[in-house]
Formats: structure tokens, sequence, C-alpha cells
């Protein structure tokens, strides 16, 4: 499935909801297309001001709108079923629901990045 995408500050987001979102993830899960999503708030396209982070964005299996500025950007750019679709519940309803997806998990802390592969029960208590 080839999801639009609309501009904002050089970021390609992805036209989705929540449930076009989950259900993008379980058809490229299905279809074997591996990649990482990012759940783009105002503060993450500001940083897109860096090469590699807008780069990072731009080659996400999915970029969605986590923040009503993203979305109502979205909705004036013509894709009115453009809905918000926040990291934890992204997160929380693909682990409670489907577990043949097994997510990685990346954050950043003082030290630098940390990943972690965590099982599918982790996430319903898991916050960003």
């Amino acid at each position: 499935m080839d999801i639009p995408r609309y501009n904002v500050l050089g970021v390609g987001i992805h036209a989705v909801n929540l449930a076009t979102a989950i259900s993008h993830l379980i058809e490229s899960s299905r279809a074997k297309r591996h990649g990482y999503v990012c759940c783009c708030d105002a503060h993450s396209l500001t940083q897109a001001r860096n090469e590699a982070h807008r780069h990072a964005l731009n080659h996400a299996l999915l970029a969605t709108p986590d923040g009503m500025p993203v979305v109502w950007a979205g909705q004036q750019s013509g894709h009115g079923d453009v809905g918000r679709t926040y990291g934890p519940d992204l997160m929380g309803f693909q682990s409670r629901r489907y577990l043949e997806l097994r997510p990685l998990l990346a954050g950043s802390c003082h030290s630098g990045i940390q990943v972690e592969t965590l099982p599918w029960w982790i996430f319903h208590a898991t916050t960003f």
C-alpha cells in the first residue's frame, strides 16, 4: 500500500490516522517490508533542519502525525482523513492486538542512544 505524504518543513508525513497506520504496519509485516516508524510532532519537525534528522524522517517506513499542528497541516493539504497517531496509542494497540509484530524501540538518554527489543507485553505499560 502506497500511502500519500504531505510536506511539513521538508518532511514527508504520511497521511494516516491510527487505524490506517496500524493497517499499514500489519500489511508491511506480512509482506516482510522492514523499516522504522517515526511519530512526528512539531518539535521533531523543527529538528529536521538537521539534514541527517530530516533524512531519517523521510526514509521511515511510516512517518505519522503525532501532534495536532501536524494533523492540521495534513488536513489543510487536502488529506481530510488524517488523524493524530500518538506514539503510545500506536504501540499499545499494535502490541495488544497483533502479536506477530515485534517492534524495536530506540531512545536517547544522556549517554547516547539505547536500543532494546522488548517483548510485546511490556508495551501496554510503556510511555515515551
